[in-house]
């Protein structure tokens, strides 16, 4: 195969990404958690590496999305609320 170069003289490979999920302004935090970051958490106890990663325009609300506030948890916070609860009911999802 041959790449282009850059200005750099170093090829330039484009590469295909897929998104798992791509979420509306709409959607909530719980929203995110419960569609895609439940099943991160039990893969990841069961040993698979899991990145999670919050993308997007600038003051759209990604470090929200983690962090969350001190009246809504973000997806950190529900990840350790869950981890938490977790042996008292493998089923729970975190609420507010």
């Amino acid at each position: 195969m041959v790449y282009p170069w850059n200005a750099r003289q170093m090829p330039i490979v484009q590469e295909t990404m897929t998104f798992d999920h791509v979420f509306s302004e709409e959607s909530t935090t719980r929203d995110i958690f419960q569609l895609q970051i439940l099943d991160k958490i039990k893969d990841a106890l069961d040993g698979v590496n899991v990145t999670v990663l919050a993308y997007g325009q600038t003051s759209s609300g990604k470090t929200y999305t983690m962090q969350g506030s001190k009246q809504e948890p973000g997806i950190i916070g529900m990840v350790v609320i869950y981890l938490i609860y977790r042996p008292l009911c493998p089923c729970s999802v975190p609420t507010s």
